[in-house]
């Protein structure tokens, strides 16, 4: 990665600004991506604004109401706010800010480079979209500077938003809405249609003004969005952080944004939880596991119930088939991310436990057997839309020995059958394994004896995950069948 022209943060010092300790508090851990989420309340805009102050910029919120005495958590201490950073070679790597009780006027790092520097480095992107910065005489950065990337700009809403932008830039106007003359293909004016696209809009152009490398903090940016251009926006900052180097900094009530970015497998992006202490001070808490995801989804006033992690669910018969099928995907479409782009669960055992306690073999024929088994199944299905179906064919060689068990065998493939066709009839995926998930390994050999199902799955999924040749692992029918999976899941969303 070109790191030539960078800034990045680092970290960030706030000591008795509004709801920060006077003791101060520390927040480090930063990304290229850094999603700053928690409920109404602990701090997010403070937090933002505590950046905007040290770099000179306004404030978010309360432009009208704003007091500087209000600043004090303790109105007989200093505010102090320090941004380090990893900046270019011979640029300032600090901003400071001093405020003393008091004084009207901060002290700021003494460097005289540093103000400017930071200032046309770093921008804040609030809400309601408006461009008034693109006509004050005085802004670092001017009209011209859209129009030198206009071009880019259009590529971006066209990629993005599915957006034609006109050849040439629009005209300057006297006004804040230096686009209200754009249309859309249909005639009509972009910023008086949807909002969630204009809002969108109005953030490309916001962060195009800046070159690549700079460092933009982002207030609530998914105000009248759409959950599906949440989550394209989130993948445009993304893309702007991995291929041209921007650092951004994120505040939201979404758990779309924060869900995918939990999920994302791109190790570049951090979760930050916002919190009060019970002296009611601002606590920034970087989620390193992701282990705080539900008590963050809790923050914001969801439940379980309210978020479906994955796209879409795979239902299979047992905990083993579970674990070759996981290991099938992983190898064949490494892209793919359990947890988000399919989960997989089993349904054996969980109904079998309603039908009957005898033996494995014979609840799994009073299952299939039982009249109530569909309905049981498409209620497991309901948890979520998008679902697919695998089961084994019932004809192991060990239960066909007689002329009985060849007829119960056949009526539970019947019934199967059935029910394949039935889901087929809903456009679902079903694939029937036969005769086991087990027999599509080649090279595998018999199950050693006293080792269950489960355990020879794991050791399996541990020798294939750690052998980087997969061909001879699966039979190239099963792969096929796998690779018809992986299509479906791709569609899911």
């Amino acid at each position: 990665m070109n790191v030539k022209n960078r800034l990045r943060i680092e970290d960030i010092f706030i000591k008795n600004y509004r709801s920060f300790s006077p003791n101060g508090e520390l927040v480090n851990g930063f990304s290229g991506i850094n999603i700053f989420v928690g409920p109404n309340g602990v701090g997010k805009s403070v937090f933002f604004n505590a950046i905007r102050y040290c770099l000179d910029w306004n404030s978010f919120n309360a432009q009208g109401t704003y007091d500087l005495k209000r600043n004090f958590n303790d109105p007989k201490k200093s505010i102090e706010i320090i941004i380090n950073v990893d900046a270019p070679q011979g640029k300032p790597s600090r901003s400071q800010l001093v405020q003393r009780p008091n004084t009207e006027m901060p002290v700021r790092e003494p460097d005289p480079k540093a103000e400017p520097f930071f200032k046309q480095r770093t921008f804040p992107i609030g809400i309601p979209r408006k461009f008034p910065d693109f006509q004050k005489p005085t802004h670092p950065v001017q009209y011209k500077h859209i129009c030198g990337n206009w071009k880019v700009i259009r590529q971006d809403a066209k990629k993005y938003m599915d957006i034609t932008l006109p050849v040439k830039c629009p005209s300057k106007r006297n006004d804040d809405r230096i686009f209200f003359d754009i249309k859309d293909e249909n005639g009509a004016l972009l910023l008086e249609g949807s909002d969630g696209k204009a809002n969108f809009l109005f953030m490309i152009f916001s962060i195009r003004k800046w070159e690549p490398g700079s460092v933009i903090f982002i207030e609530e940016p998914e105000v009248s969005m759409h959950p599906g251009l949440q989550k394209q926006f989130l993948s445009y900052l993304k893309e702007l952080s991995q291929k041209e180097n921007y650092q951004f900094l994120v505040s939201t009530h979404s758990p779309y944004l924060m869900n995918l970015a939990v999920t994302d497998e791109w190790d570049d992006i951090s979760i930050f939880r916002l919190s009060k202490d019970a002296h009611g001070h601002t606590k920034i808490r970087l989620d390193e596991e992701h282990d705080q995801s539900w008590v963050i989804l809790s923050d914001l006033g969801h439940s379980p119930a309210d978020v479906l992690h994955a796209n879409g669910i795979i239902w299979v018969e047992g905990p083993s088939d579970l674990i070759y099928l996981d290991v099938w995907i992983k190898k064949l479409a490494s892209d793919l991310r359990r947890g988000k782009d399919y989960e997989i669960m089993w349904y054996g055992g969980s109904n079998f436990v309603q039908i009957g306690t005898e033996d494995e073999q014979k609840i799994r024929t009073i299952f299939w057997q039982n009249k109530e088994t569909p309905q049981k199944l498409i209620s497991l299905f309901s948890l979520n839309p998008n679902w697919a179906f695998i089961v084994d064919s019932d004809s192991d060689k060990e239960s066909d020995r007689t002329a009985k068990a060849r007829a119960t065998f056949t009526t539970i493939n019947e019934k199967k059958d059935a029910f394949i066709r039935e889901c087929k009839a809903k456009g679902k995926y079903t694939w029937k394994v036969d005769p086991f998930i087990e027999e599509c390994m080649q090279e595998r050999g018999n199950r050693p004896k006293g080792k269950s199902k489960v355990e020879w799955a794991h050791e399996y999924k541990r020798d294939v995950m750690a052998n980087n040749s997969f061909d001879d692992r699966l039979s190239s029918t099963a792969r096929n069948k796998v690779e018809e999976l992986i299509s479906v899941i791709r569609k899911w969303h």
